[in-house]
């Protein structure tokens, strides 16, 4: 990927800087500063990408995951991004989630499962990874149930 200019890459630490501080809404300002041709670099839709995610809109991060992954292929984190994404908008079910209207597009793909974790719908244990806490929110089942945790 060829550099930002000058004037682009001070937007662009700058938006890092306000989103290190806390503060996506002036980040996602600095970015709008940005030449509209060097909107698309890997860096800046990074940024970007964080920007979403903090404020939780997962369908607009999930677009931005998946231009990640486009531009660079080979690199994890465009990928990373994505799966995040959809394991957010998936966990949130579709009320609350937009993504992709409350619908998560995602394919089976059983013989990529370790056979160790899978477990038939209806048996105990369904829905829960090895340490027995929810595979989506990462919460014990007790602490969905208001027991002590």
């Amino acid at each position: 990927m060829t550099n930002l200019e000058p004037h682009d890459q001070r937007h662009l630490e700058a938006a890092q800087g306000w989103f290190e501080l806390g503060n996506h809404l002036e980040a996602n300002e600095e970015l709008e500063q940005i030449t509209a041709s060097n909107r698309a670099h890997p860096a800046v839709l990074e940024v970007r990408w964080q920007i979403y995610a903090k404020a939780k809109k997962w369908d607009a991060a999930l677009d931005i995951a998946s231009a990640l992954a486009q531009l660079m292929p080979e690199q994890p984190l465009g990928w990373v991004h994505r799966s995040y994404c959809l394991h957010e908008a998936h966990c949130r079910g579709p009320r609350q989630s937009a993504v992709r209207g409350g619908q998560v597009p995602h394919q089976r793909h059983d013989a990529l499962q370790p056979r160790l974790l899978r477990v038939p719908v209806g048996q105990s244990g369904a829905g829960k990874g090895l340490a027995g806490e929810s595979v989506c929110a990462g919460r014990r089942e007790e602490d969905e149930a208001g027991g002590a945790g």
